[in-house]
């Protein structure tokens, strides 16, 4: 059946206003699942929906062949199946703010007016279960413990509440676009009022024994399920008493392992896991509950203390899946020290599925002592696409998008000169050249004089976040996963400093900090001579820039909220609790969009205070060059406005092109 085109859920679109159906995911006993879209300025924004209607044929058959053709104590029964499903609703909008726990977005309840049934449609945070994602990604033993820890967190907010998920598996672990792993189809789970549950439900592959055998059971049980799937990953895809990778199953197989692991025999160690972690493992699948882990906390304490054990490079060894053979192992890289003690893993607000253009970057470097105020251009610029800057002679800006180039201003804005017009991003002057990425050329590494002269390409790779410093630059490689790379400007002397996923690198007073992507947007550190990696700190960060030895920065794991880091001692602290993003710090304060007020332009003290509005403008891209706030506005088609830093004097910055007055917002 097409879905897309037969199902009488198109009719409901667009779908509160204006989402509509891109596809059709699947189907499940629970119902429908489609991914849905939407576009707004610019942006596309990503959910799914999820539709369960009651009743089926078959529970419609099944309740009849029960009560009777009697209407009203059918709608009466059907009802109460609605109300219960409503309550699985109320249950997950409770959970809503955890980032290891699948988003509720929003729900409908409609009731069908010529017949006994209703539509229920619950939209939710779209992302990829782990199954389908393990069928075109590898795992390394560092994925697989933060899958443990991951959903250990989840599973620390459901023991809290009280809450037993009951069918923890591969097809309800979904991972979000920075890999973080959640937990999710809380279809099944329900609230324990008591601490008997007497519904039998769940996949017996990965069953814990007392629900399978109808006893009572609470978190150890999905604990138990949590170990069998760690189990999994760490065996070749094998669940215990299968036969090892690669003879081939049958059947048969399958009900025979899941005969003997109910039954309590005793199970053999993964082959892949180091052994205090396949102890671990090991302890999960106890066939007693009394002999488990008695709480998620307790296993995180367990998982993270036999994490520090493992040595990096083992940590990055592949895992098979049991589908393909092993990749081979990536490079080495040096030793990670990690300086602060290791925190609880914090939860957060998930994203809203909004794919900004190319993460953040702020921070003013006239205050910067290690660089030049006339090299490159400010870090808080370079974090927020680099897309004005000033070598004292004029301002330079791009506009990528739409009038393509990039354009010399004088510093009173009554003559404008177009250098280029390539699609330039995080434009770096250097003494009289200018160096960007130019995306007309797939992001490559460009040079320019600044009379618009002279230009070259420096670099073919595919590059982000440029940072140019001396006679040397940095930059993420996208060519080579966003590994971090320096070459001399005159393109010589290529050297590979990171090997992670990585962006937002800033160089400060001899060492280049960076948010790891590989390790969920952690701050780490290198030394501008590659010779040492350090971890900073277990917070997962974003729009970071560095600031008289602070790193500012929004603290994802608290709803991106605005942190600093003291970097000689390593003390964190709070400043504010906006959710805050396009963070640049100029002059003792720190500026950022507001999300909690529609993006508006908002200043703050570095001490955390002096709070104060800006700007009423939906805004984004903050870029500070002198006393001025150079940001694209979003109320007004994304044209570039400017403000001064303390609010006042707003003005849009017109450029006389042959395109038309749109700045198109990429």
């Amino acid at each position: 059946m097409d879905y897309l085109k037969e199902d009488h859920v198109k009719k409901y679109e667009p779908f509160w206003g204006s989402w509509y159906i891109e596809k059709f995911l699947g189907q499940g006993s629970y119902g429908k699942v489609f991914k849905l879209s939407k576009e707004e300025w610019g942006y596309k924004y990503e959910s799914a929906l999820k539709i369960v209607s009651i009743p089926t044929r078959e529970q419609y058959h099944e309740a009849v062949s029960t009560l009777g053709n009697n209407e009203k104590l059918l709608k009466r029964y059907f009802e109460d199946a609605v109300k219960n499903i409503i309550n699985e609703i109320v249950m997950l909008y409770n959970l809503r703010g955890n980032s290891n726990i699948v988003s509720y977005e929003d729900h409908m309840v409609i009731e069908h007016q010529d017949d006994i049934s209703w539509d229920i449609l619950i939209r939710m945070e779209y992302l990829t279960p782990l199954n389908k994602y393990l069928e075109e990604k590898d795992l390394c033993i560092a994925d697989a413990i933060n899958i443990g820890l991951d959903i250990c967190a989840a599973l620390e907010i459901c023991y809290k509440k009280g809450i037993v998920h009951r069918d923890i598996k591969d097809e309800n672990i979904f991972v979000s676009k920075d890999n973080r792993y959640k937990l999710g189809d809380f279809g099944i789970a329900r609230e324990l009022s008591k601490s008997f549950s007497s519904s039998i439900r769940g996949t017996p592959l990965y069953m814990a024994p007392e629900v399978f055998k109808g006893e009572p059971y609470d978190t150890r049980a999905d604990l138990y399920s949590l170990g069998i799937l760690l189990y999994k990953l760490f065996n070749n895809g094998r669940f215990p008493f299968m036969p090892p990778f690669p003879t081939e199953l049958r059947i048969k197989d399958s009900e025979t392992a899941v005969e003997k692991r109910l039954s309590g025999e005793p199970i053999t160690p993964p082959c892949n896991a180091p052994e205090k972690l396949g102890n671990i493992i090991l302890k999960l699948c106890e066939y007693k509950p009394e002999n488990r882990f008695p709480s998620p906390e307790k296993l995180k304490e367990a998982l993270i203390e036999v994490n520090r054990d493992i040595s990096p490079t083992e940590r990055q060894k592949i895992l098979s899946s049991g589908k393909k053979a092993n990749s081979s192992i990536p490079a080495s890289i040096p030793e990670t020290v990690l300086l602060n003690p290791a925190e609880i893993l914090a939860l957060s607000v998930p994203s809203t599925g909004c794919r900004q253009p190319h993460s953040d970057r702020n921070e003013n470097k006239l205050q910067n002592p290690s660089v030049s105020s006339s090299t490159a251009n400010s870090p808080g610029n370079i974090v927020n696409g680099g897309l004005v800057c000033s070598n004292g002679e004029g301002i330079f800006i791009s506009c990528p998008g739409n009038r393509y180039g990039i354009y010399k201003i004088s510093p009173d804005e009554s003559n404008v000169l177009k250098l280029t017009s390539d699609e330039a991003w995080f434009i770096n002057i250097s003494g009289n050249k200018i160096y960007y990425c130019n995306s007309s050329d797939n992001e490559s590494i460009y040079c320019i004089n600044a009379d618009g002269n002279g230009r070259i390409k420096v670099i073919d790779d595919k590059c982000w976040y440029l940072y140019v410093y001396m006679e040397w630059m940095y930059y993420c490689s996208e060519t080579d996963g966003y590994s971090i790379y320096k070459v001399k400007t005159d393109g010589s002397e290529k050297i590979k400093l990171v090997n992670a996923k990585c962006y937002n690198p800033i160089l400060y007073k001899g060492f280049l900090y960076y948010c790891n992507r590989s390790d969920r947007n952690r701050l780490y550190r290198i030394n501008i001579d590659g010779k040492e990696i350090i971890k900073i700190t277990n917070f997962e960060a974003s729009c970071f820039c560095i600031y008289n030895d602070y790193i500012y920065f929004s603290n994802k794991s608290d709803n991106m909220s605005i942190y600093k880091i003291d970097i000689s001692v390593l003390k964190t602290e709070k400043i504010c609790s906006d959710t805050a993003t396009n963070i640049n710090v100029h002059n003792n304060w720190i500026y950022y969009c507001n999300k909690g007020d529609m993006s508006k332009i908002y200043r703050i003290r570095c001490d955390g205070s002096e709070r104060e509005k800006l700007n009423d403008d939906y805004s984004d891209y903050i870029n500070i060059v002198g006393d001025s706030i150079y940001y694209c506005n979003k109320s007004d088609r994304n044209n570039i406005y400017k403000i001064q830093t303390n609010g006042s004097c707003k003005s849009k910055i017109y450029i006389n092109d042959d395109n038309d007055d749109e700045w198109i917002y990429i």
